[in-house]
């Protein structure tokens, strides 16, 4: 290992994360290439940036480390938090969600680019509108073969709660869209009612959303594909 890092891992406690190479997903003992410091007077705390190097022979990206740093009793620093960039957090790509909403991928895409940089306080609001594009496109995708339903109503309707309650039943679905909906009105309200759920139990029970509904999409492919009078002969 690097002489320096393990310097700088002697120096700080908690820096684990610098030896994980957010480009190629490793864990490696990487190159201390550069490194600064700026005290933040308002905070009392120090940041020390850290420009390191991956060691893979198949890798040898560049990529940083922001370190906000605090002292214990015995004078010991310790990372208070650790931000690396770039964030290992990618894009949202899925063929059968975006038949459904195409729109609901470009918002949640860009709420992650938001959460990526730190943008704590934005990006819940474009988890929200995320999910209430794919909750109306969903309900429009699901009702597209009934004549007598109404696109438009869906479309201008501001009851988001009340068009998870008519048209989700009691499914799964249903269950999980209102606790993301809770947590999506958190994001954007003065108060928040949720105070011991945060960003990433919003974005896990998306994850379980969208995992829902490609189950639901799934058992309609293929019972459609498999309809015995479709059989071949």
């Amino acid at each position: 290992m690097d002489q320096q890092i393990i310097d700088l891992m002697f120096k700080v406690k908690g820096l684990d994360i610098i030896e994980h190479c957010p480009h190629c997903e490793s864990y490696v003992a990487p190159t201390l290439i550069d490194s600064d410091n700026f005290y933040d007077e308002t905070n009392h705390q120090s940041l020390e940036t850290y420009i390191l190097k991956c060691s893979r022979f198949n890798c040898g990206r560049y990529y940083m480390v922001d370190a906000w740093l605090d002292t214990d009793f015995d004078g010991k620093y310790y990372a208070v938090e650790a931000i690396k960039y770039p964030n290992n957090m990618s894009n949202y790509i899925d063929k059968d969600i975006e038949k459904v909403s195409s729109s609901f991928i470009e918002i949640y895409n860009e709420s992650i680019t938001a959460e990526n940089a730190k943008l704590l306080k934005i990006c819940g609001c474009g988890y929200r509108k995320a999910i209430e594009f794919l909750i109306k496109d969903y309900i429009i995708y699901s009702n597209r073969q009934d004549e007598n339903f109404d696109e438009e109503k869906i479309k201008s309707s501001v009851k988001i709660m009340n068009l998870i309650n008519t048209y989700f039943n009691d499914n799964p679905i249903k269950l999980v869209a209102e606790k993301i909906f809770w947590l999506g009105n958190d994001e954007t309200h003065y108060q928040r009612k949720w105070k011991n759920k945060d960003i990433s139990d919003m974005r896990s029970l998306i994850e379980i959303l969208l995992y829902k509904i490609k189950m639901e999409l799934s058992y309609e492919k293929y019972t459609t594909e498999m309809n015995p009078q479709n059989k071949d002969a």
